[in-house]
């Protein structure tokens, strides 16, 4: 629901619960602790690992270039090897 209504917040919020989920269950890994904990601290709405886990890859949500900016920033200061993004807009 909260990607459909376009509600990032929300979203930011379910993908970090979702993370410590992952988390408990053992398919997190420290680098991917490092790097999600540097995105939230820099401004990410939310952050979680992707793909089948301990494959070094995550995802994080921001609202704007600005923030955007600081995630990358600070994933490239904790050591992240690539970074892509993805800009997406709503036509309401």
């Amino acid at each position: 629901m909260a990607l459909e209504k376009n509600q990032v917040a929300e979203l930011g919020a379910i993908l970090n619960q979702a993370q410590t989920h992952l988390e408990t269950l053992g398919v997190s890994h420290p680098k991917l602790d490092l790097l999600i904990a540097a995105a939230r601290q820099a401004g990410a709405l939310g952050a979680k690992l992707t793909g089948g886990g301990v494959g070094g890859a995550m995802i994080a949500l921001t609202k704007t270039p600005a923030q955007t900016s600081a995630v990358i920033a600070a994933l490239e200061t904790v050591g992240a090897r690539e970074i892509w993004t993805q800009q997406y807009t709503t036509t309401q």
